[in-house]
């Protein structure tokens, strides 16, 4: 006769019981098409930039990539027995791809070519200062009322790449896409109960209304 197995937990504690799961089930799940993303370029406007309006540009954002993170390990072998490994950094993906749709007039892809022009002179092609073209991305999921539920910001952030984009007769009818890599150096929460990181740069973003927020766009 066999013996059964004695566990510390008490019957029916476990966490895949199927009534808490369909009990949980209720509540709905996230959807990838519930999204917000709020684009923050630098804080001064290149000389001649076009402005143009941030907000637009980020409601034509038709899909963005949630930012992942890494932990960094190695062997500890400072200890007798079974081998660890021990955390030395975190690592964060660097960049992400943002595809937007293009307007008649090609107003997100300019919006991001000024950008880019923050960060070198296309007539010296002297490059600019850090500070100077950086900005943040806000990415939020948003539940079935719109309402937001979990949030990121991408710290220190600028448009590395504006990709390029194919042309064809046999594509009349396709809206055009551009696809844009920003780099980042690191992503937060911006759920205040979680928040880790803060600076006064940050404050400064975290603190902006709608009206400075629309300044703030137009590089001014």
């Amino acid at each position: 006769m066999s013996i059964l197995p004695k566990f510390a937990e008490k019957k029916g504690s476990g966490t895949g019981n199927i009534q808490d799961i369909l009990s949980k089930a209720k509540e709905g799940f996230a959807t990838p098409n519930k999204y917000e993303v709020i684009i923050i370029g630098p804080s001064k406007r290149n000389k001649g930039a076009t402005p143009i309006d941030a907000r637009k540009i980020s409601l034509f954002c038709t899909e963005v990539t949630l930012p992942g993170r890494t932990l960094e390990s190695s062997p500890d072998n400072n200890i007798y027995g079974v081998p660890r490994e021990v955390v030395n950094r975190p690592l964060y993906a660097g960049d992400i791809v943002l595809t937007f749709f293009c307007s008649q007039d090609a107003e997100e892809r300019i919006f991001f070519e000024d950008w880019q022009h923050r960060a070198f002179d296309p007539t010296t092609w002297d490059v600019g200062y850090y500070d100077d073209y950086i900005g943040v991305v806000d990415i939020y999921l948003l539940d079935k009322q719109n309402i937001r539920r979990y949030g990121v910001r991408l710290h220190e952030a600028y448009p590395k790449e504006v990709q390029g984009i194919l042309l064809s007769y046999a594509q009349s009818t396709d809206i055009m896409k551009i696809n844009i890599s920003m780099q980042y150096r690191y992503w937060d929460t911006l759920d205040e109960n979680r928040l880790q990181v803060s600076s006064k740069a940050d404050d400064h973003y975290r603190s902006m209304d709608s009206e400075g927020w629309s300044a703030l766009s137009d590089f001014e």
